[in-house]
């Protein structure tokens, strides 16, 4: 007997450790050659490279000066999490015939209160799509 739930869509809506972007080298690389967005309550930061790497990983960071207390972070952020893992496709399912990729990105929640699950997923769909229109543009300029 399987332990997922059966997914009607065929999608696999995990978010495994080998999305996740960590090491201080990665991350600083990110922020000092990456590019940058604004949208809503988000800084995105990312960085496109050749499809060598072998999956897109992502950073999520609520900054400790906008909510001083941990287990309002932590909340944004599996509420980020949580959003990402059920609209990853929108990246993920759209670019396999490009050359390019986006190898790593990163959330950074900006706002001084606490959003709800729908805006919050509103807004990630909207960074995914955006991320995929940029995609799209850099292999149209190569």
């Amino acid at each position: 007997m399987s332990s997922k739930p059966p997914n009607s869509s065929g999608a696999d809506n995990s978010f495994p450790k080998h999305l996740r972007l960590k090491g201080k080298k990665e991350i600083s690389e990110l922020f000092s050659d990456g590019s940058f967005f604004y949208l809503g309550p988000f800084k995105v930061y990312y960085l496109i490279s050749e499809r060598e790497a072998a999956v897109t990983r992502i950073l999520i960071s609520v900054p400790k000066s906008k909510f001083s207390k941990a287990n309002k972070r932590n909340r944004i952020k599996r509420l980020i999490r949580e959003a990402f893992r059920l609209n990853k496709e929108i990246l993920f399912g759209a670019n396999h015939d490009l050359n390019l990729m986006i190898d790593k990105f990163a959330l950074v929640y900006l706002d001084k209160d606490l959003k709800a699950f729908e805006e919050i997923e509103t807004k990630l769909k909207s960074i995914l799509e955006r991320l995929n229109s940029i995609l799209q543009k850099e292999h149209a300029k190569n």
